[in-house]
């Protein structure tokens, strides 16, 4: 990301002032830089050379990033001004950073911050439409979710979900129950446009809320191959070069096996209605 040369030089002032050294001190203890260099770093006219960074960040018991970017927040704040054109509402921010940094994410995961800003955006609907999963804590388990579309003035059950968060994976079965209304067909053509690159919103955008991080994550969805009349699991894995998930047969996961047995069941439901309709 840019580096704001002037904010280095303010932060770099800071330091030197805190310890209340003349800047031919300063550039004494810093490499035995010129007086003159110090002044232009201060100024924001050039940056220290890498070894004078680091000596610099360690005077001021912080590390490299901190004296490059500021703060992780404010570091985000410009990654967000920087790639988005937005400023962040307040109501956001105090929920999303203690979220990213609970998750792991830090200086650097610029592709991935900005993903997370709008899914997270558009999970909420600060400023935007886009549809958008809800997962709501089921009463039983704070593990498994009710996937849920919110509506003007209801909600409509779509999915139910697993997270299992020690391998970073997310498991989904539909809904059967609930029939074809609009908002499921709308599911069921998500889950064939799931490995279309940028197209994967609909289903993480609430990743945080789950505990679950887009990098490296695995979503397999449990459903019915209508050609076997037979449960069916496709697992996928997240590519972040492409923001697409892949479908990989060989990948390794745990199954969760009351999904299985719920497709199964669901599998046995249908195949007797299509026979029944087909005799």
């Amino acid at each position: 990301m840019f580096v704001n040369k002037e904010a280095v030089g303010k932060r770099i002032l800071q330091i030197r002032k805190k310890y209340g050294y003349s800047m031919q001190k300063f550039g004494e203890i810093i490499d035995n830089a010129p007086k003159g260099s110090v002044n232009s770093w201060e100024k924001g006219v050039n940056l220290p050379n890498e070894k004078r960074l680091k000596q610099i960040a360690t005077l001021g018991n912080m590390t490299l990033n901190e004296l490059l970017y500021g703060s992780f927040k404010e570091y985000v704040d410009m990654l967000i001004t920087e790639k988005l054109g937005i400023e962040l509402p307040e109501e956001f921010t105090r929920t999303f950073y203690s979220l990213l940094e609970q998750n792991g994410f830090t200086y650097g995961d610029d592709i991935e911050i900005v993903r997370l800003v709008n899914g997270f955006l558009t999970y909420h609907n600060l400023t935007t439409k886009e549809t958008a999963i809800f997962y709501q804590p089921t009463a039983y388990s704070g593990d498994y979710f009710d996937g849920i579309i919110q509506k003007a003035d209801s909600s409509v059950l779509v999915c139910r979900a697993y997270a299992d968060k020690a391998n970073n994976t997310l498991h989904i079965i539909p809904a059967f129950e609930n029939g074809q209304t609009e908002e499921v067909a709308d599911f069921f053509h998500a889950l064939k446009s799931i490995t279309a690159p940028h197209n994967n919103n609909y289903f993480t955008s609430g990743f945080l809320t789950l505990g679950l991080a887009l990098r490296d994550s695995k979503v397999i969805i449990y459903g019915i191959d209508e050609k076997q009349g037979t449960a069916q699991v496709i697992p996928y894995e997240y590519d972040c070069e492409s923001d697409a998930y892949i479908q990989n047969e060989h990948l390794s996961y745990t199954r969760q096996d009351s999904f299985f047995r719920e497709a199964t069941k669901e599998a046995v439901y249908w195949k007797m209605q299509s026979d029944r309709s087909n005799p």
